[in-house]
């Protein structure tokens, strides 16, 4: 069901994978912010959605707002929260938001039995074999 609502697929052109229609290549500066924002967006609220249906508590908050949306790191304490978007941030702050993003991708995998690929690029690659192995 979710492959219908957020198709994930690899564009063999491209060398790389897209949600939507958006690409979110591993060089997430490589392509304007309007993009990256809407497709992390789409990201966030599908790791929201499974962690909902498969009923695993996050490690890492994600804060679905469309391309607004942000990750909260509850873990260090301190419950800042980090931007999935590029505009007016600081580009350590939307990094770690997007590898913190990750983690939650690698935890979901790894609840459901689902060996991770670990490194930049692996977001979009991890919930497809997700979502191809679970069938989702």
């Amino acid at each position: 069901m979710s492959q219908a609502i957020y198709p994930i697929k690899y564009q063999g052109n491209l060398k790389e994978f897209t949600i939507r229609g958006l690409e979110l290549p591993a060089d997430l500066y490589s392509i304007d912010d309007e993009r990256i924002s809407s497709a992390l967006g789409y990201t966030a609220h599908l790791v929201c959605m499974l962690a909902k249906y498969l009923q695993i508590s996050l490690r890492y908050q994600v804060i679905y707002n469309a391309s607004r949306s942000a990750v909260r790191d509850n873990v260090t304490g301190v419950g800042v929260a980090y931007p999935l978007f590029r505009r007016g941030v600081e580009k350590e702050r939307f990094d770690r938001g997007v590898y913190l993003l990750g983690r939650d991708v690698e935890q979901i995998l790894t609840a459901r039995g689902v060996p991770a690929k670990r490194g930049g690029g692996q977001l979009l690659r991890n919930l497809e074999r997700l979502m191809s192995i679970d069938g989702a």
